[in-house]
């Protein structure tokens, strides 16, 4: 027997192919389990592709279907054991995604569940329909970071029908044991041992390194500007804010562009039609912006995000404004606009800080992601350990990383630690100016911790 396929039994790929076509005869003729080439797609589980060969209203027919099962690795299936973390997401697709149409104007922004157990998932396969996780150095455009935007409005859109028109009550008083917090929270090891690793970066490789008061600064005011804050704004935001169901990690592998292929086969990675959202083990009961901050933060670079900014706020709105239009909503009674733009201007600093401590793995050379995660001692220690020396190692010796990793590490330091404007205009004139005097740099930094104390 394939070794694999003690995930599944016979009887319940009969139920797979069912569901898959509902009002039809079918018969399961064979039936194959193999495990992705790229086992790497996510980290909270393992993948695999269901290959169906069966009769459908006695025709011969071959279909596919994605297969993603509890970790391999012993210790993350243990904190997702302890946690309940696949279980959240089974019932997430079964009581929760089954209740959307997964297609909206055409476009399907998530994958359809056809099976579901504490420890197995089995939903449509994308990649037979188009559609493909971004290479790892291929950049997302406006048109990716919109496509998403739009999946995120259909999501948050039947959200608030769920909450208004169904059920007439907040959604966490009837999910709540599906909508609880994993990333961020003090229980979460990894998420504790990758500040730390932040924390690292900031003090080693950042263009306030070289100076030892400003490594000083960053040493006595890292847990209060920077570990509290992200507790405190992702678990206790402000209850006047409307809430929705939120996807809440739209990292690259977490997102499926479809995109059409030329003639000759070739794709043309920048100029997706549509985006499918998948992996749904952190979603949250929280404000719409949540999701868009995160995006526009995990997607993109300082200079493309802010040059794109306010039009993809607006793109997104206009959205949502429509998709809830549809179900015959009012965007004004659901997430005035006056209310959005200030939640999205709440979870900056959150955002912010969630991407730098994900860029540590997310953004790791393909190769080396995939030595470390054969390396069962060393991923470990590399999730619940330490990373810091590991992402100093990858600063120095790749470029990709080393891009984004300073850059991110630099932004929040100077969005918290660092956010006076008086000091950001001493450091920028004064401090990174060679050719300024010894004796006016020497008084200015003394007002600058002037003012930062």
């Amino acid at each position: 027997m394939n070794p694999v396929k003690k995930y599944l039994e016979s009887s319940e790929i009969l139920k797979i192919l069912e569901a898959s076509e509902p009002d039809k005869k079918v018969n399961v003729i064979n039936w194959t389990l193999v495990e992705k080439e790229k086992n790497l797609l996510g980290f909270l589980g393992c993948y695999f592709s269901l290959k169906i060969e069966a009769q459908i209203d006695d025709i011969d027919v071959v279909k596919y279907f994605f297969v993603k099962t509890a970790p391999c690795a012993e210790s993350q299936a243990k904190f997702m054991e302890k946690n309940g973390i696949f279980r959240k997401e089974a019932k997430i697709y079964i009581e929760i995604l089954s209740s959307m149409s997964s297609i909206v104007n055409g476009c399907k922004w998530t994958p359809k569940c056809y099976f579901a157990r504490n420890d197995i998932l089995v939903m449509d396969d994308l990649s037979q329909e188009n559609y493909h996780v971004m290479p790892l150095l291929q950049n997302f455009t406006k048109a990716h970071v919109q496509a998403v935007l739009k999946s995120l409005a259909i999501l948050h859109a039947n959200s608030f029908y769920l909450e208004k028109c169904v059920h007439k009550k907040p959604l966490d008083q009837i999910y709540d044991d599906c909508l609880f917090e994993v990333s961020v929270a003090k229980f979460n090891k990894w998420f504790l041992v990758g500040l730390e690793a932040v924390k690292t970066i900031a003090i080693q490789r950042t263009k306030y390194s070289k100076h030892p008061e400003m490594v000083q600064l960053i040493k006595d005011n890292f847990n209060e500007q920077i570990v509290d804050k992200v507790f405190e704004s992702c678990n206790n935001f402000p209850s006047k804010y409307a809430k929705v169901l939120c996807h809440r990690d739209t990292w690259r592998n977490n997102i499926m562009f479809k995109f059409n292929p030329h003639t000759d086969g070739e794709i043309d990675f920048s100029v997706p039609s549509g985006a499918a959202l998948l992996d749904y083990q952190l979603m949250r009961y929280a404000p719409p912006a949540t999701d868009v901050i995160m995006t526009i933060y995990l997607l993109q670079r300082i200079k493309e995000r802010e040059m794109d900014y306010q039009e993809n706020i607006q793109y997104y709105y206009d959205c949502l404004t429509e998709m809830l239009k549809n179900l015959g909503l009012n965007v004004s009674e659901c997430l005035p606009y006056e209310e959005f733009v200030e939640t999205c201007e709440y979870f900056k600093l959150c955002m912010l800080i969630i991407k730098t401590v994900s860029m540590e793995m997310t953004h790791l050379p393909d190769e080396e992601l995939a030595k470390l995660y054969a390396d069962k001692d060393g991923y470990e220690y590399f999730c619940v350990g330490d990373r810091g020396d590991t992402c100093v190692h990858f600063i120095d010796t790749d470029e990709f990383f080393r891009d984004w990793m300073v850059e991110g590490v630099e932004e929040l330091l100077e969005k918290s630690i660092f956010s006076s404007k008086l000091f950001r205009f001493f450091h920028h004139y004064l401090w990174e100016n060679d050719d300024s005097d010894y004796y006016l740099q020497e008084g200015y930094k003394a007002l600058c911790f002037l003012v930062l104390i």
